[in-house]
This record gives structure tokens, sequence and C-alpha cells, in this order.
């Protein structure tokens, strides 16, 4: 049952990174210059005024070292491209397992 979920919440980032792309593309033609969204922006839409305090909780919390070199690269890409690689993992977390190779199946 979590492996459903799983991958039906991969196929929903994966449209959610693709639909995010279109839109870019279609920003970057219409004014000439190459344009995203990124997550950040997206994320900051969604949450407000905790998106804000991210950053004083991540340096107090865990380490500065984390802010400044895993989450702030992830805030500034584009949210397309984050989108698409999250339903990528989840759809890998979700996948079925693999048959053991060499074994019999069956009687």
């Amino acid at each position: 049952m979590l492996r459903f979920f799983a991958r039906a919440l991969g196929l929903l980032f994966m449209a959610a990174g693709f639909v995010g792309f279109v839109v870019d593309a279609t920003r970057s033609i219409a004014n000439g210059v190459v344009a995203f969204t990124p997550f950040g922006e997206i994320a900051y839409g969604l949450f407000k005024e905790r998106y804000l305090l991210l950053q004083p909780g991540v340096e107090r919390h865990l380490h500065p070292w984390i802010w400044e070199y895993v989450v702030l690269p992830v805030t500034l890409a584009p949210a397309g491209l984050v989108a698409f690689l999250l339903g990528l993992g989840l759809l890998w977390i979700g996948q079925k397992p693999r048959e053991p190779i060499g074994f019999l199946a069956g009687p």
C-alpha cells in the first residue's frame, strides 16, 4: 500500500515538474531571455512565514554548513527540476522488488 502511494505521488511530482518546465519554457520564449521559477519562490508562496523560519532553524538545530551547501542550492534550483527529481526518487522507492535470479519461482 505504501508503494502505491509513493508511485502515485511520484507520478504527480513528475507531472508537476513537466508542467513547470513547460511554463518556464513558455515564459522564456515570450520574454526572449532564459528564465525559470526557483523552488524557493514556490515554497514561499505555499508556506509564507514558515519558509522564512527555515534558514534560522536549519542553522540553529542542524549546522550552518547544511543550509549553505545543501538547502540553499535546492531553493535556488528550478522548481520543475526539483519536482521532477523528487518524482523520480518516489518512483524508485515505490518500485516492485525484483525477483532473484537463479531461483525457481514455482514448484
